[in-house]
């Protein structure tokens, strides 16, 4: 009978404590589940953020290098030279030359090599920052590995080419590291038209001249690049998506309805 009573209390006050604790317990584990989401919800913000700082001006100038590298691929096989490409016989002349020459005969070249020059050091952000981009499980190698198809179509050293080494030099020229932006292209001409600065830049020039030329090996070089630059952007497509595939962008150039102030490169 003692035992009974005993059981019933104890019972009792296991029920009594059950009651007042399982809410308290209740709104301690919503609490935490409401902290994990949103903990996870900050992580993909941030995670977003970085990865829009990072990878929107790279997926830009991806999709800029490809049409205009796709425009000269296309031209070259039409006619005996591009014209627009071989405004100088060589890098060595750009000395002396004025802005008014750039923003004319000089143009389509020059602008060439800057919009190259921005994909250039775009690719060399995200090598200096990868550690912080995030777009899927195991993916940061593969990244790494299309961003230097990139480099290596442009970098082929037989009948010249732009060195790895001269590349992170262009990036940095190009990349205003105090103000976290991309030189505009006046002001990447007015650098350009510095006699102590264009130096770095002629093998880049060059590249762009010989291709003009149809050169052999930069027709080449440029057809690999192309490739490169689209299989990159492949890749970015499917694993984070948020823009025109290249796919569109290939069949807009193809069928003409891009129109730039380019001038076309039509000479």
């Amino acid at each position: 009978m003692v035992e009974t009573v005993f059981s019933v209390m104890i019972k009792g006050i296991i029920l009594t404590y059950t009651v007042l604790l399982f809410p308290l317990i209740q709104k301690f584990l919503e609490t935490q589940v409401s902290q994990y989401h949103n903990k996870q919800k900050q992580q993909e913000e941030r995670i977003n953020e970085i990865n829009i700082k990072y990878l929107s001006p790279l997926r830009l100038y991806l999709k800029e290098s490809y049409i205009r590298l796709y425009k000269i691929s296309q031209k070259i096989q039409e006619v005996d030279s591009h014209l627009s490409l071989i405004s100088l016989n060589r890098a060595l002349d750009l000395k002396n030359q004025s802005p008014s020459w750039v923003i004319n005969e000089g143009y389509y070249l020059i602008s060439s090599c800057y919009i190259v020059g921005c994909l250039f050091a775009c690719i060399k952000r995200i090598r200096d920052n990868i550690a912080f981009i995030k777009i899927g499980k195991n993916k940061d190698a593969v990244l790494l590995q299309y961003m230097d198809q990139i480099n290596l179509a442009f970098a082929h050293s037989k009948g010249g080419g732009v060195s790895f080494i001269i590349q992170l030099s262009i990036a940095q020229d190009i990349w205003l590291k105090e103000e976290q932006r991309l030189m505009t292209y006046r002001e990447f001409c007015e650098m350009l038209l510095n006699d102590k600065i264009q130096e770095w830049w002629y093998s880049l020039i060059d590249f762009f001249i010989e291709a003009g030329k149809k050169n052999e090996i930069k027709i080449k070089r440029l057809q690999l690049a192309i490739n490169a630059i689209e299989n990159l952007a492949n890749f970015l497509d499917k694993n984070i998506g948020q823009g025109d595939s290249i796919d569109i962008v290939k069949k807009f150039v193809v069928e003409d309805m891009i129109t730039r102030d380019d001038k076309d490169g039509e000479t």
